[in-house]
Order: C-alpha cells, then sequence, then structure tokens
C-alpha cells in the first residue's frame, strides 16, 4: 500500500457513500471507486488512545471467518441447480463475467441466487436493482448511468463482479468480509473493526452466500 509507515501519522478516509473511517495510509490510492479522499492527521505520542482509532493496513489479514457461521448443509447442496438448467443463458453470462472479472462463476452464481433468484428485473425497497441488486450511486461507480442500464443482465453482471472483485480486493482476499462490505457497505464493515457487522440481515446473507457457494461449486465449474 502506498503511504508513510509512522506510528504517528494517520488518514481519515472519506468513502463514496459519505462515511469516514481511519487509515494508516491513504487508501484512495489503491481503491479509487472506494475513497474520493484522505486527509492527513498527525497524532500526538502522547496520547496513545487516539492512536488506536487507527485502523491496520489493508494488506494484513484482519479478521477470520466468524466461527459462528454453521456448515453447509446438505439440504443447500443443490439449490443453484435449477438456475442452470432453467436459464442456461444466464448460466452463460455468468461464466462470461466470472471469466472477465478474474471470479469463481459459482461465487457469482450464489450472489445472484441470495440477490434475486436469478430475476433480471428485480428491484428492492431500498432501491438495489437487477441480478445483483446494485444500487444506482454503486452503478455510477462502474460507469453505469441509468437505473435502465442496470436491469440489463450483461451490464449488471459486470458491474456487480468488478464491485465484488474489488471489495475481495479490499478486504485481502477475505470472502466473508467481501461479501458483508456487498451487502452492508465497505464503511459498515470498517466501522466495525475490519469484522462483519452485527446486522441480522448482513450476517444472514454472508452465511447464505458461503452456504451456497460452497455447497453448489461443483455444479459451477468451467468446461
Amino acid at each position: 500500500m502506498a503511504g508513510e509507515a509512522n506510528a504517528n501519522i494517520g488518514y481519515e478516509c472519506l468513502l463514496q457513500d459519505g462515511s469516514r473511517v481511519q487509515a494508516s495510509s491513504p487508501l484512495h490510492t489503491g481503491f479509487p471507486l472506494a475513497f474520493s479522499s484522505c486527509e492527513r492527521l498527525s497524532l500526538k505520542p502522547a496520547h496513545p488512545a487516539t492512536r488506536r482509532l487507527i485502523h491496520p493496513e489493508f494488506t494484513q489479514v484482519l479478521a477470520r471467518p466468524d466461527p459462528q457461521l454453521r456448515a453447509v448443509g446438505q439440504r443447500e447442496r443443490h439449490q443453484l441447480r435449477p438456475l442452470v438448467l432453467a436459464q442456461p443463458q444466464l448460466a452463460g453470462l455468468i461464466h462470461q463475467a466470472a471469466q472477465r472479472h478474474g471470479l469463481d462463476p459459482a461465487l457469482i452464481a450464489a450472489v445472484v441466487h441470495v440477490e434475486s433468484r436469478g430475476r433480471p428485473q428485480a428491484r428492492s425497497p431500498k432501491g438495489a436493482l437487477g441480478l445483483m441488486q446494485i444500487i444506482p450511486a454503486t452503478g455510477r461507480r462502474y460507469g453505469v448511468e441509468s437505473e435502465e442500464n442496470l436491469l440489463d443482465p450483461i451490464t449488471n453482471l459486470n458491474a456487480g463482479s468488478r464491485y465484488l472483485r474489488d471489495l475481495l480486493r479490499m478486504f485481502d482476499g477475505q470472502l466473508d468480509l467481501a461479501l458483508a462490505a456487498y451487502n452492508a457497505g465497505e464503511g459498515a464493515v470498517m466501522r466495525h473493526g475490519w469484522r462483519i457487522p452485527p446486522y441480522t440481515e448482513t450476517r444472514s446473507y454472508v452465511e447464505q452466500v458461503l452456504q451456497i457457494y460452497d455447497a453448489a461449486s461443483a455444479d459451477w465449474q468451467q468446461d
């Protein structure tokens, strides 16, 4: 990561959603789509309590999968098979997005299943749209300017896959944290000590996606 390795230097960074987090490096240089700017802070050695507010670098292993997330049950093993059989064209689009953005197609399929059950025109009460339930503000970060375009399956899968890929990079490959951020926002994960936020919806979301992803991976292997 870029930045100065100095115990008395920190940064307050502004996320695209308007929230702020503190970190030990200027995160907007490494993650410009997530952070709009960072302001340098000077921390006085006489105030160690203040220094503890500075979070570790993104590149450090910050959290482990929550041990309370239950193991995959046999009943989830083929939840995605109907999506493959009933919508072969969608399965093909998922494979294309996965190849384009360097993700496992089974992971994208698991997110699609939990988010929309494979319905391209899905709309949530919170304004999320399409197969991967992308909010318009996130779509704009990836060059999708209109809500109508987010309802296009190819556009939606590409934007959602890019966002998920960037979250995995941001959280050092920790899938549980990336999924929590996909559901609740990057800022929520950071503000809760780089762990899954204690939101019932977010914990349930992470659990469901991990279960389905793990159980159905064999059905989504690339030929």
